[in-house]
């Protein structure tokens, strides 16, 4: 259940709604990011993939919560 859980969020919210919502905002306001400086990969472990890992699990976590308010308000 735990591998699961862990899977779930590392998957969906870090790596695909807060990597994309960071990438397509930076897209927006003109900014050139590409999404492999938006994440690091895990092997290297510096205070720059920490940063970048949290940030995209904040993001990832508030479009979540925020489709599951909207979606909530819908039904």
């Amino acid at each position: 259940m735990e591998a699961i859980f862990q899977i779930l969020i590392e998957s969906i919210l870090v790596n695909f709604l807060g990597l994309n919502t960071r990438y397509y905002f930076f897209k927006l306001i003109g900014m050139k990011k590409s999404k492999k400086d938006l994440s690091l990969k895990p092997q290297k472990r510096s205070n720059n993939f920490i940063s970048q890992y949290m940030l995209n699990f904040a993001v990832g976590l508030i479009v979540f919560l925020g489709l599951g308010f909207v979606i909530s308000l819908l039904f």
